[in-house]
């Protein structure tokens, strides 16, 4: 009996820890060449279809301006795209950018706060590696998540 409860409980720990692993990762489905991934009001679109190639478009709906931050999760050098500041009410536009169907993305979205939007001008001259040189009381909110494009 004692067996069978510890076969049990291991089991069960082994569905959790799996389970929580799958938590943070989001498989993006299309039937189109475009994948479509929100958050908080922010909208990001992959598009493998454009007529320039590759082509991220990052909608902010949100109240307060974000930035964003896309990487290949398995090689985080491998920038994809990166946009310090998105005004709210704003749409941007890239095509310098290269991504493929099946590859793993790290997106990372900061939504900035009122301290934030007064730091815009030190937040705009950070660059693409702007993560590292933010404040914390500048971040209203910051998610983290992979996505796979399928």
């Amino acid at each position: 009996m004692a067996r069978v409860i510890a076969v049990i409980m291991v089991a069960s720990l082994a569905l959790i820890m799996f389970a929580g692993c799958e938590e943070n990762t989001t498989v993006l489905q299309s039937e189109t060449e475009s994948y479509t991934y929100r958050y908080a009001n922010v909208e990001l679109i992959f598009n493998f279809d454009s007529i320039f190639g590759e082509q991220l478009t990052l909608n902010n709906a949100n109240a307060m301006p974000v930035g964003v931050y896309v990487v290949d999760n398995n090689n985080p050098d491998l920038v994809v795209f990166t946009d310090n500041w998105t005004w709210n009410g704003s749409t941007n536009t890239t095509t310098d950018i290269n991504f493929s169907e099946g590859q793993e993305l790290k997106v990372i979205i900061v939504i900035y706060s009122q301290e934030g939007i007064l730091a815009f001008p030190i937040i705009s001259l950070l660059g693409s590696n702007f993560l590292s040189g933010l404040e914390d009381t500048w971040i209203q909110e910051k998610h983290e998540e992979v996505i796979i494009l399928q």
